[in-house]
């Protein structure tokens, strides 16, 4: 059992690293998620981390754990789609 728990966490791990495009300091690998380009301006701590998927855009604090902020850039056919989605899945 452990060991199955061990090669779900390293498949993870290796899922993730593949769709991390950026994970450093700046959000400067994507300012399409942000308004004018530009991510909000907050206190740099040493443990925070800005990090660019393909569809969104996240500071995570390695102190708490958890997102700063998130930023996704929505549009009119992507909300269409996901109440699609929800929709089929309901049934």
């Amino acid at each position: 059992m452990r060991f199955k728990c061990l090669k779900a966490t390293a498949f993870l791990l290796v899922v993730l690293h593949a769709s991390l495009s950026f994970a450093t300091g700046d959000f400067s690998s994507c300012p399409q998620f942000f308004a004018g380009g530009k991510s909000p301006i907050v206190a740099p701590r040493p443990t925070d981390r800005a990090l660019c998927y393909d569809a969104f855009a996240v500071l995570h604090s390695g102190e708490s754990k958890t997102s700063v902020f998130v930023a996704e850039k929505l549009n009119r056919a992507a909300i269409v789609g996901a109440r699609l989605k929800v929709t089929s899945c309901a049934r």
